[in-house]
């Protein structure tokens, strides 16, 4: 009775001692010792992976951002390719050189061996091996020949005349060839029937201040040359790709689009002015050639201004400036009246409307 008279001057600590009694009695005590455990094991497992996440963000988003865009590169390759592992692509300032069938310049490693890559962890990094399912293929004509070497990891890249393909990692988009002569160790790839050498130093300097005049030269102009640099190399004029939703067609050797006009007529070019600045003709020289298997017969065409095209089974052929990388097919059926060119042994036809 002393013991609760002296409480009666302290009501406010009843209900506490009532509720600390209670948790007693149904282990409530150990209870609150466990929950304040836990949240405070919580919390240091929290924060132990957050100071690491902290520390390793970086390198880790570059490295598997690295590894995405060499992953999207090949299966866009894989996808666009329709069997051909390769393209052949002339660029203004270093001649013929391989690329994946998305545009995608290739590289070669001179510290590397045949068959063996010597390119690993921060090597892999910039350069991300190529790689590409099933049997490797070059395009009719090309000379050399793809194979795949296995690396340290276990993974499959492809090899032309046996040296290791890779991209670099800051070339952003196709065409580029910003790897070329990095560390004076890698190097573009040009199609050759004998071992990849490295260029001649005077080559890299004259490549270099060929820039600003390359440059002035338009895209389609670029483009048609390819073509004839494809001749000299021993390529053929035209390649065919498969495209996911028009299937076969044909393309120039860098893997641009190639298109007729159903307002032409066999032998003859009804496409000028606006409408060649539009449709640049597709133009080379030399003997224009399929690759072997492929219907159909090239020719060439002689246009109103004393000029050479290119033509398909007696048909011009024409680019479509609004095609940006090889691959595009933006000109498809625009006006109803332009079309990709599909490989067949008989004259060409609009495509049936679907």
């Amino acid at each position: 009775m002393r013991f609760l008279s002296s409480l009666k001057g302290s009501r406010p600590l009843i209900p506490i001692l009532a509720l600390t009694l209670v948790l007693a009695g149904c282990g409530g005590t150990t209870a609150a010792t466990t929950v304040s455990a836990s949240v405070a094991a919580t919390t240091a497992s929290a924060s132990a992976p957050a100071t690491t996440a902290s520390a390793s963000a970086a390198p880790a988003t570059t490295s598997a951002s690295v590894a995405s865009s060499a992953a999207a590169t090949s299966s866009a390759a894989a996808a666009t390719a329709g069997g051909t592992t390769v393209l052949v692509k002339d660029d203004p300032k270093l001649g013929m050189l391989l690329t994946d069938p998305v545009g995608k310049t290739l590289y070669w490693y001179t510290k590397d061996t045949p068959g063996v890559s010597n390119c690993s962890g921060a090597c892999l990094a910039a350069w991300p091996a190529f790689t590409h399912p099933g049997t490797p293929t070059l395009p009719a004509g090309i000379p050399g020949t793809l194979s795949t070497i296995t690396r340290s990891d276990g993974s499959a890249q492809i090899a032309y005349d046996d040296m290791p393909l890779y991209y670099y990692a800051k070339d952003v988009n196709p065409g580029d060839t910003t790897g070329q002569n990095v560390g004076k160790v890698w190097f573009i790839i040009n199609p050759t029937a004998g071992p990849l050498t490295p260029p001649a130093a005077s080559t890299a300097s004259t490549s270099a201040a060929a820039t600003s005049s390359a440059a002035a030269t338009s895209s389609a102009a670029a483009t048609s040359s390819a073509a004839a640099a494809a001749t000299s190399a021993g390529a053929t004029t035209v390649l065919v790709k498969t495209d996911s939703k028009l299937g076969q067609l044909l393309t120039d050797p860098s893997g641009r689009t190639l298109y007729w006009y159903t307002k032409d007529m066999p032998g003859v070019s009804n496409c000028s002015g606006a409408c060649l600045a539009a449709w640049p003709a597709f133009t080379r020289g030399g003997t224009p050639t399929l690759p072997s298997g492929v219907p159909g017969t090239l020719s060439t065409i002689t246009r109103s201004d004393g000029s050479t095209q290119l033509a398909y089974d007696g048909m011009p052929l024409y680019y479509y400036v609004k095609d940006a990388n090889p691959g595009d097919t933006t000109g498809q059926n625009v006006g109803k009246v332009w079309f990709v060119v599909p490989p067949t042994a008989g004259p060409l036809t609009p495509p049936a409307a679907s």
